[in-house]
């Protein structure tokens, strides 16, 4: 699942150490780059050629990193690069009413997963 976080100038230039992405001879994303646990591997995907305007989105996975280059392949984007980024920055912080509605929706859906694993 992508996580959409943030446009590239939010980001200092620390923050985003360049990847090198193995691909195939198509240009198919053929591996998930190995990074520290510290890190989240991030691709910055420019839809429009303006600079630092590209959306960031983690990718957790190489179907994630193959979708994003795959509608690349496509033209969906102009350009797109990939990054490692200190998984600190993705920090959300959290109002109190919001971590108690995030508590009671995740319980609820343990609750109907349960159930319907009953069935």
């Amino acid at each position: 699942m992508l996580i959409e976080v943030g446009k590239e100038n939010e980001y200092s230039s620390e923050d985003l150490q360049s990847l090198a992405v193995a691909k195939n001879y198509k240009g198919a994303v053929t591996a998930f780059p190995t990074v520290a646990k510290h890190l989240k591997v991030v691709c910055a995907y420019n839809q429009w050629g303006m600079a630092g305007m590209a959306k960031m989105y983690i990718c957790e996975n190489l179907a994630d990193m193959q979708q994003l280059n795959q509608s690349y392949g496509r033209g969906e984007a102009i350009s797109i690069s990939w990054y490692a980024v200190p998984s600190l920055r993705f920090v959300k912080a959290q109002t109190l009413d919001e971590w108690e509605q995030e508590t009671k929706d995740t319980e609820e859906s343990t609750k109907q997963a349960k159930m319907s694993n009953k069935l």
